[in-house]
């Protein structure tokens, strides 16, 4: 509840791939489906990453990486 209490405060960009992600799709399918690069999604997924982390604690660093590798 928590983790996506703080996507919905991702930039939109940033929320729209993190949740196409945890939907199932590839980071390739992500950018074709935006039509976007890859280096795009790479970027904000690594600040999203980065956002979330800081909002959630040490503690749900692993929940984060389980959710989006």
């Amino acid at each position: 509840r928590q983790l996506y209490y703080y996507i919905e405060e991702l930039p939109s960009e940033q929320r729209r791939i993190i949740l196409m992600r945890i939907e199932g799709y590839t980071w390739e399918e992500i950018a074709e489906r935006l039509e976007i690069s890859i280096n795009t999604v790479k970027t904000q997924k690594t600040r999203s990453y980065k956002f979330l982390r800081e909002r959630l604690g040490d503690s749900m660093n692993s929940i984060i990486l389980c959710l989006f590798l």
